[in-house]
């Protein structure tokens, strides 16, 4: 391990929205942060710029959270980046597609990106998944699978 012993995040789904709030709240606790995203690389590029402008430390890999491969790359570039993992953060239900409900019913992403990091977490490290109000608040049908997708991870 390096003699860095500055704190390092992993964020599934850590931008736009929560995520880059996750990652944001990261960076100004002190770590430095790896985060995935699905298809906004604008907003990737801008959460790096921003942590950056803040004199944080972050990185962004484009990986589908409900890939088991795209999982594990993450994990592997997150620790051969920063040597360590001291947190993880899951943003699940990223996409939002009826079409592939097996993307928005991310509980699958949630369960494999926190199997494929526990193994790398520090003791003492935490596991964070995040789910959001609108598990309870919307009344929009089109947003059911999302919804489930949001109260599973707040149950996890």
């Amino acid at each position: 391990m390096r003699e860095d012993t500055k704190r390092a995040a992993l964020a599934f789904g850590g931008s736009p929205g929560i995520g880059a709030a996750t990652v944001a709240r990261f960076a100004k606790d002190g770590y430095k942060v790896v985060f995935t995203y699905a298809s906004r690389e604008d907003k990737a590029h801008q959460m790096v710029s921003a942590v950056a402008s803040a004199a944080g430390e972050a990185m962004a890999i484009k990986a589908d959270s409900s890939d088991p491969c795209q999982i594990l790359f993450a994990v592997e570039q997150a620790t051969e980046t920063f040597d360590r993992i001291d947190a993880l953060a899951v943003n699940a239900g990223d996409a939002v597609s009826v079409d592939q409900f097996d993307q928005t019913l991310n509980l699958r992403g949630l369960f494999l990106a926190i199997e494929a990091a526990a193994a790398h977490v520090n003791d003492g490290g935490r596991a964070i998944t995040v789910a959001g109000n609108v598990a309870i608040r919307s009344g929009m049908a089109s947003t059911s699978i999302y919804q489930s997708t949001k109260a599973a991870a707040g149950l996890w």
